[in-house]
Parts: C-alpha cells; structure tokens; sequence
C-alpha cells in the first residue's frame, strides 16, 4: 500500500500538468467524486456478493468479482486518501519549486507579477486560482530562490537599484513620462562641497514637493541667467506641468533607503533643468530613467511585486491637480489599474512572435489564440477571410496555420469580434460625451452643407 501511494505521488507531482489525468487527479472537488463513485461501487459489490452466495453455481463468477474488487480497492486507495490529505497546504516547498520553474519558462521575470505567477501555479496544481494566497510569504521566498537559481545571481536591494541607476541618462531626451531614482549611492558630494541632503530623513511627502518645483520652477542651465518662472496661467489652465506624480519609497536591508517617482506631465519636455534644480536647490542626487517612456511601466515597476523586484512600496504617495495623499486612501487612484499594460495590436502581435522564436530554439510547442488574430487582423490589416488564410498559409506559423483551418467557418465571426474590439477605445469615448458637449462639438466643425443663402 505504501508502495502504491508513494508511486500515485510521484506521478501527480511529476506528470505535465496539462495532462487531462494529472488536472483531474489534483483537484480535491474531483478526489470527493472518485471517492463517491468508490463507495457506490462498493455497495454494488456487497449486494451482488450477497446475492451470489446463495447460489452454488456462481462461485466462479464470485471469486472473479471479488478479485477484481480487491484490485480495484488497491489501486483506488492512493487516490482515497489524497483526497482527504491533499490540500494547498499539504505541497511541499520542493513541489511548489518544480512546478514554479516549469511555469516561469519563456516569462519576462521584469513584467510578470507575483500574484500572476501565483495564479498561474495554483492553476497548474489543479487548485483554485486564490489557492496559495495563504502561503504568499513563502511561495515569494520560493520564487526568489527559483529566480535567482535562473539568473545566477542574488536578487538584493543593491542589485536591483544597480541595474536601474547603471541605464544611462540621455540628457537630450524629451519626454513625457519620467522615472526618476533619488538614492544615496550616486554622488557622495555637490560639486561645490556641501553634502547631499539625508534621505533617511525625508519623508514622500517633501520628496513630492521637491520635484514638482524641479519640474514647475528649474533653475537656470546657465550660471547668473535667469531662471524660467513660472509662465502665468489663466483660470483654465493648470498650476503646474505635471498632471500626476507617485512617490515610492523603498527601504534597505542595512536600513538605508532610496525613492522612485513616477512624474507625467502635460507634454514632452527635457529633464536637464529638473536635474539640476533637485541637486542645487534641494540638495538631492538624482538618475532619470529613459526606458519607462509609458505611465503604466513607470507605475509599475514600483507598485507591482514582479519576480525580478519582490519587494516594492505598497503605500506610496500620490500627487495630482485635484488630490494629494497615499494612494491607499482613496479611490479615485487606482495604481493597479495604471500599471496594467494597453493593449496594442502591434506589440501583442511582436510579444507573440519573440514567444514562437524562443520556443522554436527549444524545440517547444507554440501556441494561438483569438486575441493573436485579432492582433495581427489589426496590425496587418487583414479583415477578410481570404486575407487572413492566404497570410496563415504563406507566413503563419504551425500553431496559426492550424487555428485558422480549425476556425474556418468562424472567420466571419472572429473578424467582426476583431473590427468590434478595435473600435472599443473610439466607441467608448464617443459615449462618455455627454449631450451638450457633443452639440458644442458639432456647433465648432464646419457645415458639412456649406453656407446657405
């Protein structure tokens, strides 16, 4: 019996999880079925035995039932008693390991959050999605340990802030949206000698106040010109160029700390003039990243737990024109929501793509699916059915080819969901208006019929 259960376990840890057999096996409402069907099947046999003692003439077929009862019982008792034991805290760290590292294959660890991966992993095991939130401390050990197995290297403070500062600044770079790294470790000294200011004893709130008068009042690039002020603004404008900032603060193993701030501002301008006003007027060194050109990557990367950075702020401070506080107080901004990448055709239709060059190294199956081909119908303007086949014949990949031929008599469908979703963003827009600005819109545009006399 031991022997029997110790193989059912190795199978169900080790078998690929997308195996129809291992998934049924490893969900608990499937092992009360099993478990069901056991005791019915059971009772079945105790009625049939009852009645066949009564008859000589049935000992052959007796003795066949019985045995096959016996083996029956044999087999099944592994899978019984799982069922009572097996639970998401019953797998072991070793388990959750070897499924993890299965599960990162092919992920981009800078963008995946944990949560995601989570999810993912729960899945894999058969259990719900919410599964291992209650192991979440250990399952983020787990994943810092399966990571930096993967990367070869320590996942530290000092490592991540490293990767981040050791981008290089391009001082002509004309943005919208900055991330901007204020820490300790970037210049001991101002040029004229005075120290930088103490980090450890600022709060997000003056950090805040710091850059927005880097952004909305520089000092000069030039010694003894005069600074830009303040361009006077009328009622319907606004106070300031930036249009939403969020401070994240992130504290060290040795207990020093460093910020990230996120700043967005009303159009693309040059962050030298802001540099420069953070080291001389308020005595902070500073890095501004120019590979978060995007609000949602800048946010991001410092609210969302991802596998290459498992530790972030989770009370940031939050500044916009009409509402300043930590974003854990409020509703009105929700940092989740802005670090979710948009959706566009063409970088979906190249993420799918990297995916198939990656798998074709490895010799792995690729896969794909409705959102693939609505990307591509976008991105390559195909939005007939004889497009779509003869591109999938000529250029589409094993996984597409077969898509496309399965899906043929749904192409009609598939491409009216495509024109659908690629108009969503336009349609909603056009709904949000109300009546009177839409008759103050069309009062504005030109008559379409020309002057009448």
């Amino acid at each position: 019996m031991r022997e029997n259960r110790q193989a059912t376990e190795r199978y169900l840890y080790t078998a690929r999880p997308q195996q129809i057999s291992t998934r049924f096996l490893y969900s608990r409402s499937a092992y009360f079925a099993v478990a069901l069907v056991c005791t019915l099947l059971s009772i079945v046999t105790s009625v049939l035995v009852g009645a066949l003692c009564t008859r000589a003439d049935t000992q052959p077929l007796l003795t066949v039932c019985l045995a096959g009862s016996g083996i029956f019982l044999n087999r099944a008792a592994p899978v019984l008693s799982m069922a009572v034991a097996l639970d998401p805290a019953s797998v072991s760290a070793a388990q959750l390991r070897s499924v993890l590292t299965e599960a990162l294959h092919g992920k981009d660890l800078g963008l995946i959050s944990l949560s995601e991966i989570r999810k993912q992993v729960s899945q894999k095991l058969g259990f719900q999605l919410d599964a291992l939130d209650s192991r979440r401390k250990e399952f983020k050990k787990i994943a810092r340990d399966v990571v930096e197995a993967l990367q070869g290297q320590q996942i530290t403070d000092t490592a991540i802030l490293q990767e981040l500062l050791g981008e290089a600044e391009n001082a002509e770079a004309r943005q919208q949206v900055y991330l901007i790294t204020l820490a300790r470790v970037l210049d001991a000294m101002l040029p004229d000698g005075r120290a930088y200011a103490d980090l450890n004893a600022l709060d997000r709130k003056a950090i805040a106040a710091a850059v927005l008068d880097a952004f909305d009042n520089p000092v000069p690039l030039v010694a003894h010109a005069a600074g830009r002020p303040r361009a006077p603004r009328g009622d319907d404008q606004p106070s300031s160029i930036v249009t939403f900032l969020a401070v994240f603060r992130e504290l060290h193993a040795d207990g020093d700390v460093h910020f990230h701030v996120v700043v967005k501002l009303v159009g693309a301008y040059r962050y030298k003039r802001a540099k420069q006003t953070l080291r001389d007027r308020h005595a902070l060194p500073s890095h501004f990243s120019c590979s978060h050109t995007l609000l949602w990557s800048a946010v991001r990367y410092g609210y969302i737990e991802t596998l290459k950075k498992p530790d972030v702020d989770d009370s940031p401070w939050v500044w916009t024109p009409t509402w300043t506080g930590f974003a854990k107080d409020t509703q009105t901004v929700d940092l989740f929501e802005m670090s979710q990448e948009p959706f566009r055709a063409d970088s979906w239709r190249k993420r799918r793509e990297d995916k198939d060059k990656e798998a074709s190294k490895k010799g792995a199956k690729t896969k794909f699916e409705k959102l693939d081909l609505t990307s591509l119908m976008m991105s390559k303007h195909l939005w007939s059915k004889d497009s779509i086949t003869a591109y999938a014949q000529d250029h589409g990949t094993v996984a597409m080819k077969r898509f496309v031929h399965n899906n043929q008599s749904k192409l009609g469908t598939l491409i009216n969901d495509g024109k659908q979703w690629a108009s969503a963003r336009d349609n909603a827009a056009f709904e949000a208006i109300d009546d009177w600005s839409l008759v103050c819109q069309t009062a504005a545009k030109p008559c379409p019929h020309g002057q009448e006399m």
